[in-house]
């Protein structure tokens, strides 16, 4: 089992919080409005649309692996918790000080910014809160604006999988990475944002 201290995250304009079952209506929704994006790259999109009782089922079974420590799964959700602007992750696909960051943004908020916001709150986390030694991004070559983001924020890509076991619908994947001490000479290492443990307690001033 793995074992994470954030369970909420605020930045500016967003909250980072693992799901609920209140929460079906809004993911549904999300994902219906933007399926020809995610059909492109998510190769779990494909099985999209699926019926409101696999929808709460399916978030039932992540708000349980977060819990239990199996994977961290994150709402990305406007300031009053009403929207859901897409869907991230410090995934624990890797070893046990690293962890894979993927992303999703609700086609209707693309283009603001909204996923580089989510991911440089996640990577300040991983790497100040989580005590992490390297984080890890994977996405399709062809998808660029995916790809903007790692490279954008000083990850550095460290292999191009082609063939078969590229898991993005046949595209080749590019591998991006970063380590903690390229987080602290990074642009954004200052950037504000809170984080909370499950009491509430904010975790930059008790750590």
């Amino acid at each position: 089992m793995f074992s994470i201290k954030a369970y909420r995250i605020e930045t500016a304009r967003l909250v980072l919080r693992p799901y609920c079952s209140a929460d079906t209506a809004m993911v549904d929704a999300a994902i219906r409005a933007s399926l020809p994006e995610l059909q492109q790259w998510l190769p779990w999109s494909l099985k999209e649309p699926i019926s409101m009782p696999e929808r709460e089922a399916l978030l039932k079974k992540f708000q349980l692996e977060f819990e239990e420590g199996k994977d961290f799964v994150f709402g990305i959700f406007d300031k009053d918790e009403n929207t859901l602007i897409g869907s991230t992750g410090l995934h624990t696909r890797l070893d046990e000080d690293s962890r894979e960051i993927g992303y999703w943004i609700n086609s209707l908020f693309h283009g603001k910014g909204y996923a580089t916001e989510a991911v440089m709150a996640l990577v300040k986390v991983g790497f100040m809160i989580e005590d992490l030694s390297r984080l890890v991004i994977k996405c399709a070559d062809t998808n660029l604006a995916s790809a903007a983001i790692p490279q954008k924020l000083g990850f550095k890509m460290i292999e191009r999988i082609t063939g078969g076991a590229t898991g993005t619908s046949g595209h080749p994947l590019l591998i991006w990475e970063m380590r903690k001490d390229d987080f602290s000479n990074s642009s954004f290492a200052e950037m504000e944002i809170l984080a909370f443990n499950r009491k509430g307690i904010n975790l930059f001033l008790h750590p």
